[in-house]
């Protein structure tokens, strides 16, 4: 996996329907900093990070903002544990970040460094509308990220 030691510049991706700054539009890496076609280990983990049901609903509440673990468990109504379990997972994968202060921890989606990663991304941004329960979740979570800016953990 390329670890570059400084941010890369960054370019402009999108999916040809969107425009630059639009949801379905995101920043990518320079693409020579392209995962190597070589690097299938790398690849894997990013997908792993997709291939979880649970995984996906966090992925999904993250597009509005940064939410910190509480919102999390609550938005999906799942136990502590097992939301912290999949977003360590997802921050391994390198699909979130975390932001630590004091006792919370604040999550976001993480900025792509590669052009497959950008892409995942998008789709997370474009390719989950239409799916109910998804849709109602994401609604709570725009609403809690307007709270939150207001009233942080």
């Amino acid at each position: 996996m390329i670890v570059p030691s400084e941010a890369p510049p960054v370019i402009s991706a999108c999916d040809g329907s969107a425009s630059a700054g639009t949801a379905a539009c995101v920043g990518v890496a320079d693409p020579s900093q392209a995962y190597d076609a070589t690097d299938v280990d790398a690849l894997d983990t990013l997908f792993k990070g997709f291939a979880d049901p649970t995984r996906l609903r966090i992925l999904n509440v993250l597009v509005p903002g940064e939410l910190c673990v509480c919102d999390i468990v609550e938005l999906l109504e799942l136990p502590q544990p097992a939301v912290s379990r999949h977003l360590a997972y997802l921050r391994r994968s390198g699909l979130v970040e975390v932001t630590r202060e004091w006792k919370f921890a604040h999550y976001r989606l993480a900025a792509p460094l590669t052009t497959v990663h950008a892409a995942l991304i998008a789709c997370v941004h474009s390719c989950f509308t239409g799916i109910v329960s998804l849709g109602a979740e994401r609604a709570r979570a725009e609403a809690r990220v307007r709270d939150r800016s207001a009233s942080p953990c």
